[in-house]
């Protein structure tokens, strides 16, 4: 079985209260397409300091392979998250880290990755080359928009819905771009989540969940989205099986459960 593939950012998300926890959505992706499953690997790099040594052993305490992690000559990611009465997060995302300089190696061309996620964040600097590159390789291209920049290049947006096979993104997204494309996977917060495909809409009610905060929600739902997809589902259950699986994240601090 091929595996799925996360390519961007992994980093510390950093929180008020001095609590440290690994992220970057790609690789949340591929954490949870593990976790459901799915051979899954993230494409990124972290310096060579402490924190990105810690990063490598935190990827691989969680049963989860680093080969694909490069160490580059820049300082790991982080970002420093703050959340608000209702747990909703927002972003202080530190620039010029090591994730920003991926360069294509040769251990990447032999991949025939089954999917691959990719996101607007990783595509900031030098390293849009290559994740568009390696994203072209995926049999399911899943493009997440994941706006975490006040400003995001048309161009670049506009290459990355070329590319993909699928768009996920926010309700907030949506409004906030214009996205035309043929299959979207729209999550609604409380509201649940939409499979938008051929003119056709399906609704997915949310799942009932006590939330801690939704840190990394939207990737436990892509991720699901994508298992379940390969697997054959139909889109009904893909969205019942994604929604009850992203609430259940919601249950737990950070993006990636105990």
């Amino acid at each position: 079985m091929d595996s799925i593939l996360g390519v961007g950012e992994l980093l510390w998300d950093l929180y008020p209260d001095g609590r440290k926890v690994a992220g970057g959505s790609p690789f949340n992706f591929a954490f949870h397409c593990r976790t459901l499953g799915h051979p899954a690997q993230v494409v990124t790099a972290v310096g060579n300091d402490e924190l990105g040594r810690e990063l490598r052993d935190f990827v691989r305490g969680r049963g989860m392979s680093d080969a694909l992690i490069q160490t580059v000559p820049y300082p790991t990611g982080t970002v420093r998250v703050t959340l608000d009465a209702a747990g909703v997060p927002t972003y202080a995302i530190a620039e010029g880290v090591a994730w920003d300089h991926l360069a294509w190696r040769p251990e990447l061309d032999a991949l025939t990755p089954a999917a691959v996620q990719f996101g607007t964040l990783a595509q900031r600097g030098p390293s849009a080359t290559v994740v568009r590159r390696l994203a072209a390789a995926g049999r399911v291209r899943v493009f997440d928009v994941n706006l975490r920049q006040p400003r995001v290049d048309p161009a670049m947006v506009r290459a990355s819905l070329d590319l993909a096979t699928v768009v996920k993104l926010t309700i907030e997204e949506c409004e906030a771009l214009t996205v035309t494309h043929p299959t979207l996977w729209l999550t609604l917060g409380e509201q649940g989540a939409d499979w938008l495909s051929g003119g056709r809409s399906i609704r997915q009610p949310a799942s009932p969940a006590n939330v801690i905060d939704t840190v990394g929600a939207g990737d436990a739902f892509a991720a699901a989205m994508t298992v379940r997809t390969l697997a054959g589902d139909a889109p009904q259950a893909c969205l019942r099986f994604a929604c009850e699986y992203a609430a259940r994240t919601c249950e737990h601090a950070g993006a990636i459960p105990p």
